[in-house]
């Protein structure tokens, strides 16, 4: 899970269901911790790197920063749009940020490093755009075996439709060593803080996270997510509480930096 795209270009209909489903049970969160972090100031400009829906954007936003989101996939960046807040929607790279350096007062990069083609440019790339002094902030998933929920489903896409589907909920995870993250910090320059914080997914229900996922992320198709749907029911039924919705714990690192 990502609140940017990934190098497979979403549907308008999965887009929509990311936002709908995915943003407030997972990332609302972690965009309030992301945004405080960067110490935003009224009217300060800030930059929203794999912005995805927007859902970062519109937290700087609420702390009075003029935001820019960047994102490659264009149905993210449509979802975004069709919120009120008055934001700049930009398409591009993290790996490639299109201005020029020292550009803006903050950074902040919510679950989107994962899926940039160089991440260790794109840290660069961050860093150049930002002002001296500036504030960058950049949050990746711990490893998937820190999330036994998400863990138990990936192999539950593995078993009924393969390794490539199942993958494809694997790569959020993938920078969650924070030895390495850490030592990609230092090889791009950033002289960075990593803490690891713990936090909660929350769904209405079983089948709103089942949902969210397969349509919203991975767009399997109506039969394929039946399948999914029957068999879940039976093996992640101890993730949903007595009232019925889902809640897990998940865990995050956090970058924090300040530009020289």
């Amino acid at each position: 899970m990502s609140e940017a795209a990934s190098t497979a270009t979403l549907s308008l209909d999965a887009a929509r269901t990311y936002q709908r489903d995915l943003v407030p049970a997972l990332f609302e969160p972690w965009s309030e911790i992301l945004a405080n972090r960067l110490e935003l100031t009224e009217r300060c400009e800030a930059l929203d790197v794999g912005c995805g829906t927007g859902v970062l954007a519109r937290a700087m936003m609420r702390r009075g920063a003029e935001v820019t989101g960047l994102d490659p996939d264009p149905a993210m960046l449509a979802v975004a749009s069709e919120s009120s807040e008055p934001a700049t929607w930009a398409a591009g790279e993290a790996d490639s940020i299109p201005w020029s350096g020292g550009r803006f007062d903050a950074v902040g990069c919510q679950f989107a490093l994962m899926f940039v083609r160089d991440p260790g440019e794109a840290l660069r790339e961050m860093q150049r755009v930002l002002k001296p002094g500036g504030r960058l902030t950049v949050a990746v998933w711990d490893s998937l075996d820190s999330c036994e929920a998400i863990r138990r489903l990936v192999l539950l896409l593995e078993d009924l439709f393969g390794n490539e589907t199942a993958g494809r909920l694997r790569r959020p995870f993938s920078m969650g060593d924070r030895g390495a993250l850490a030592r990609l910090c230092t090889r791009s320059g950033i002289p960075a803080r990593i803490d690891t914080l713990r936090g909660r997914v929350r769904f209405p229900s079983l089948h709103t996270w089942i949902d969210a996922d397969a349509r919203g992320w991975l767009q399997l198709g109506d039969d394929e997510f039946i399948r999914l749907m029957a068999v879940a029911e039976k093996e992640l039924d101890e993730f949903v509480t007595e009232e019925g919705t889902v809640e897990f714990p998940i865990r995050a690192h956090v970058i924090t930096a300040r530009k020289r």
